[in-house]
């Protein structure tokens, strides 16, 4: 266009047909500003438009969806008699329908008397460009009543309102019609093939790509991306294998669909191939495939290769940082996506939605509240709370750091919730242990006429266990039924656990039996439940039948069972299980310390202390275990010595160590130890428990040191009734 405004600027005289060219030159070009601007220096000269003019000026006008410029020549075209010219009109409509003004547009399509195939091609276009298929495919059908032969254009823009609607059985009538027009036209053929694919028929569309003698690169890409959609990795490989025989160069479209493939299937090693192919290619200087590859590499488990890959790039966009701290984020590594945030911000990039969700998941994780709160005011400046994906990231933030109040603050002021935003807050109340909130907040949003989906029934049987409510946890049943939740895994799981934390195990059992499909956390929820109501037979007799049935415990599965081993006092059960989980208990605390438990409650201490010693990191529950299980054995000595290298340490004792300590000293009756006990607990802040001033009372009584037992109740700002008992007791002990 450059070469072409300069012989227009160098001509001593212009024409109407001169201007049309180059406005014509300018709209087909997609430069619709530039059209317009030479337009008006065209009626500065006093030239009259004529049809051409207009009908090109309209078309840039909807290039640009520039409705009031648009206007202004539709009145123009009045004026000058052309507002019934077919070619005028076409444009008119095909104006408003591309800035998504279609009532305007089927206004003026119905007014021409003299409609043409182009004509019905832009209208049906319109409907289809603006995601309306009904009226389209109404439109196709008026259109063949009247006689009117569809051309290439119209099969293509009525195939794809087809697939808009998912109609399958009208695509396939329209494709036999269009059969023969197809055969010559690459560009109808993948159109339908783009139909089928939108229809959920990827057998019918692969059929059909089959069939095509001369596929282009836009057919392969049709195919890989739908298989890619689909997680179907193995088909999208050999795809590409074929694509690549048949000589054809991958492009951005081909090279997002392999990797979308690879993060389906986690195949670190074939994004490795498909990375080198990509630079053989010249694609690696592309900005959009190397942020997915990174975001591919990252999902894969080479979070190195994506680190090594996004500090190797020369140029970044706002999308490279974003799928970078996504990445840690969903590697688990929160404090390194938090690290290149801030590194983000003092670059001085501008924080896309996307990139704010992954933040604030990170935030969510490590508890990072007044991060989440600084990103809070920022989203409100930005204006990103008119995004619902990220008001929802921040409710769920704000309740995952404990804050329901922030969380309620931001659900209340929201213009619209959909029912992930109910789903996160119910989550929310749930995960806190506030299952009446849960299930206040649920009235609330069936009142507002959402439908609750199986993870918000989910959470409400969870919250009804939590608070023990089989009434509400029975009408959720119901609701999971009516809506054909009760199969759901997720959900079912929640329904046994409801019945079993409330003591309902035969009904929890019941609903265990029903589930055709159960996973790891099923059998762990249900071993669960008989553990926690103490019922250790049933609990054991169940894990042996998921190791029969070929399911592989998780660290929680163990943890319930070796519970209910100590419950039952099995110990050459325990041990089998301890032999069987050593592994797992390696790297996990919890479970070490659910072993000593075992252990301990068997009646076997010298086990418990045995493991006890190997542990490489132990917390604060593996010595209060301990020293519990010394103490309540009379073992002053040993208890001694396990609380002086407790501190050695650096562990600092707890209301449990101290409760077990102070029994300790009851037992053997040390006044001297009981003194320098409580100078720690108040070095320790834990002079104002009242649990542990009630239990020093008690001790110093049974110790011989009733007057110090009398000082200390006399110096106490609040007691409850057990902090009377335990002096009432004490005199009675002294024999006062």
């Amino acid at each position: 266009m450059d070469e072409a405004q300069r012989v227009f600027d160098n001509l001593p005289i212009r024409n109407v047909v001169t201007w049309s060219v180059m406005i014509a030159g300018y709209t087909e070009l997609g430069h619709g500003h530039a059209a317009l601007t030479l337009f008006d220096k065209m009626l500065q000269e006093g030239i009259k438009p004529d049809g051409v003019i207009l009908a090109c000026l309209l078309k840039a006008c909807g290039s640009i969806k520039s409705v009031e410029h648009g206007n202004m020549l539709y009145e123009e075209a009045i004026r000058n008699g052309f507002e019934k010219d077919v070619f005028v009109g076409n444009n008119i409509f095909y104006m408003y329908a591309n800035a998504g003004c279609l009532k305007e547009a089927r206004k003026v399509f119905d007014s021409l008397s003299d409609r043409d195939t182009i004509s019905w091609a832009t209208m049906i276009a319109g409907y289809a460009h603006n995601g309306q298929g009904v009226p389209a495919l109404q439109l196709f059908k008026e259109m063949q009543r009247q006689g009117i032969v569809p051309n290439e254009v119209t099969y293509s823009c009525v195939l794809k309102a087809c697939g808009l609607m998912g109609a399958f059985g009208e695509g396939k009538l329209i494709h036999d019609q269009c059969s023969k027009e197809a055969e010559d036209d690459i560009i109808l053929e993948n159109t339908l093939i783009d139909m089928y694919i939108n229809c959920g028929n990827l057998e019918a569309a692969h059929k059909l790509f089959d069939t095509l003698p001369n596929r282009d690169v836009i057919s392969w890409n049709l195919m890989i991306t739908a298989y890619a959609n689909g997680g179907q990795a193995n088909i999208v490989y050999e795809l590409f294998e074929k694509m690549r025989k048949a000589g054809m160069k991958p492009t951005e479209v081909t090279s997002l669909g392999i990797l979308k493939a690879c993060a389906h299937a986690a195949d670190l090693d074939y994004v490795k191939q498909v990375h080198k192919q990509l630079l053989s290619h010249d694609l690696g200087t592309s900005m959009m495939i190397n942020n997915a590859l990174i975001d591919t590499y990252a999902k894969c488990g080479g979070l190195e290769l994506a680190r090594e890959l996004f500090s190797s790039l020369k140029s970044f966009d706002a999308a490279t940082w974003g799928v970078m701290i996504g990445g840690y984020v969903y590697n688990g590594d929160d404090y390194a996506a938090m690290r290149l945030f801030k590194r983000m911000q003092q670059e001085g990039i501008i924080l896309d939605n996307i990139t704010m969700v992954s933040v604030l998941k990170a935030c969510s994780n490590i508890g990072a509240l007044e991060q989440g709160q600084l990103l809070h005011d920022y989203a409100v400046e930005r204006g990103a709370f008119l995004d619902i994906t990220v008001s929802n990231a921040f409710i769920d933030m704000y309740a995952k750091c404990g804050s329901m109040d922030e969380a309620q603050r931001v659900f209340d002021n929201l213009p619209i919730r959909n029912v992930v935003t109910w789903s996160v807050m119910i989550a929310g109340y749930t995960e806190l242990g506030h299952g009446h909130a849960a299930l206040t907040l649920f009235d609330k949003m069936l009142q507002e006429g959402i439908k609750p989906d199986g993870v918000i029934l989910a959470c409400l049987l969870k919250a009804c266990g939590s608070i023990k409510s089989v009434e509400h946890g029975n009408m959720l049943y119901e609701e999971a039924i009516r809506n054909g939740f009760e199969k759901d895994v997720f959900v079912g799981n929640n329904i046994f656990y409801m019945y079993a934390n409330a003591g309902c195990l035969k009904e929890a059992r019941k609903v265990f039996d029903s589930l055709s499909d159960r996973d790891t956390i099923s059998w762990a929820t249900m071993i669960a439940g008989y553990a926690h109501n103490e019922q250790g037979v049933p609990a054991l007799q169940l894990f042996k039948e998921m190791q029969r049935q070929g399911i592989v415990p998780n660290e929680v599965t163990y943890s319930c069972v070796l519970k209910a081993c100590g419950l039952m006092g099995a110990f050459g059960e325990g041990k089998l299980i301890h032999d069987q989980c050593s592994k797992e208990a390696e790297d996990d605390i919890i479970l070490e310390n659910t072993l000593i438990d075992m252990y301990i409650n068997c009646g076997n201490l010298e086990a418990a202390h045995k493991l006890f010693d190997t542990l490489p990191n132990r917390d604060v529950i593996s010595w209060n275990l301990m020293i519990t299980a010394y103490a309540n054995g009379g073992q002053a000595n040993i208890v001694y010595e396990l609380f002086e290298k407790m501190r050695k340490a650096g562990m600092k004792p707890t209301e449990v160590t101290s409760l077990g300590i102070l029994k300790a000293c009851a037992h053997a009756a040390d006044l001297d130890y009981v003194k320098q006990v409580h100078k720690q607990l108040l070095s320790h802040d834990l002079g104002t428990s009242m649990m542990i001033n009630n239990a020093l009372i008690d001790t110093y009584a049974k110790c011989g040191g009733l007057e110090l037992a009398r000082e200390l109740f006399s110096s106490l700002k609040s007691f409850d009734a057990a902090t009377w008992g335990v002096m009432i007791g004490g005199y009675v002990y002294n024999g006062d």
